[in-house]
């Protein structure tokens, strides 16, 4: 599991935060994850031993040799697979996980997402965000920091960085789930981004009905999650992931409905 601190992130200084802000929201922060795949990709292996797992840089490789030294140890090295990359996350993460699908290819990847999982997500940004854009001043003021001045105030390029808008550039399979009463992030651009993707057989949507901008209750937590890992099993065929809770639907079991499923 990969996680960035992309630029924009806290607990680095004021200045790295403000360098995700003026529109970094949806370029600067989407390349620093591009970057970090692409680093973990082309310089990191997995070492295996029998007592543990190392993870180390392939300038440690004897150039004549096919595996990887270590301590004097000869340890069978694990590349990452470009083809088995899955991206994940929620809110904002969600939007990046979305972004990922639909406007990787404008960052020039040396990789594709094989599949993808939406948590709560933004589905447009800025201008083009007629549900969640509010335009009373403090608010305006407030996304123009986070999204910079083109985004806020120019309709065209705010669609251009807003997945909801770029659903044809879809290819892989995703699973996203939503909170029926979320404010932050209304359900109806899920049901809009999923509802199109079900045509194509490539969506897993659930909507949870009593919850808002991203799960609160445990029960659905759990369910929300075990139906990432039947996801993610399924997709990478690695898995065949088995849980009671995938099979009941009883309100005190979780809220959530499943509105369609990927084939």
């Amino acid at each position: 599991v990969l996680q960035v601190q992309f630029r924009g992130s806290t607990g680095f200084g004021m200045s790295f935060m403000k360098a995700g802000m003026e529109g970094g929201f949806c370029t600067t922060i989407q390349k620093d994850i591009v970057d970090s795949v692409h680093f973990v990709l082309e310089s990191m292996v997995i070492c295996e031993s029998s007592d543990e797992k190392l993870v180390i840089e392939p300038t440690c490789m004897d150039s004549k040799a096919s595996n990887y030294i270590l301590d004097s140890r000869i340890l069978n090295s694990i590349a990452c697979d470009p083809n088995r990359v899955a991206i994940l996350g929620g809110s904002f993460g969600g939007y990046c996980s979305l972004f990922g699908v639909t406007l990787l290819n404008s960052l020039s990847p040396r990789y594709q997402y094989c599949c993808g999982v939406a948590f709560a997500a933004l589905y447009s940004v800025g201008a083009a965000s007629k549900l969640t854009f509010r335009g009373d001043p403090i608010v305006k003021s407030y996304w123009r920091r986070v999204y910079g001045k083109t985004i806020c105030d120019n309709e065209d390029n705010a669609k251009s960085v807003s997945p909801i808008f770029h659903i044809d550039n879809v290819k892989v399979p995703m699973m996203i789930s939503h909170g029926v009463n979320d404010s932050r992030c209304p359900i109806e651009s899920a049901d809009l981004f999923c509802g199109k993707l079900s045509e194509k057989g490539l969506v897993r949507y659930i909507r949870y009905q009593d919850e808002g901008h991203g799960l609160r209750k445990e029960r659905n937590i759990l369910h929300n999650w075990a139906m990432v890992l039947d996801f993610l099993g399924k997709t990478f065929k690695t898995t065949d992931f088995k849980h009671d809770i995938l099979t009941q639907n009883d309100i005190k079991t979780h809220s959530g409905s499943i509105m369609y499923t990927e084939t």
